[in-house]
C-alpha cells in the first residue's frame, strides 16, 4: 500500500521537476520557486511513503527474520517475544 503511494507521488513530482527545469532553462526565478513549492511535498511524502512501504512496521505479518514456524507477537513493552510452533500430536 505504501510502495504504491510512494509511486504515485513520485509520478506526480515528475510534473514540477520539468516545470523547474523549464524555468531554470529561461532564468524565471519567481517560477522556479513557486514550482519547488509545490514539488518539495510531493518528493518528500514520496519518501515518507517509500521508507514506510520498505519498512513496514505496521504490518501484521512482520515475523522479526523468523521463518513461518515462529509465532511472534509484541507484548507493548520490550522486545517482541517469538515462540516455535510446534506440530500436534495425531
Amino acid at each position: 500500500m505504501f510502495l504504491a503511494l510512494a509511486a504515485i507521488l513520485a509520478a506526480l513530482a515528475i510534473a514540477p521537476a520539468v516545470e523547474i527545469a523549464k524555468a531554470l532553462r529561461w532564468r524565471d526565478w519567481p517560477r522556479a520557486r513557486r514550482w519547488t513549492l509545490y514539488g518539495t511535498p510531493l518528493v518528500a511524502g514520496a519518501l515518507v511513503a517509500a521508507w514506510f512501504g520498505i519498512h513496514d512496521p505496521v504490518s501484521p505479518h512482520h515475523n522479526n527474520g523468523f521463518g513461518p514456524e515462529w509465532s511472534c507477537h509484541d507484548p507493548g513493552t520490550g522486545e517482541p517475544v517469538c515462540i516455535k510452533q510446534t506440530p500436534a500430536a495425531p
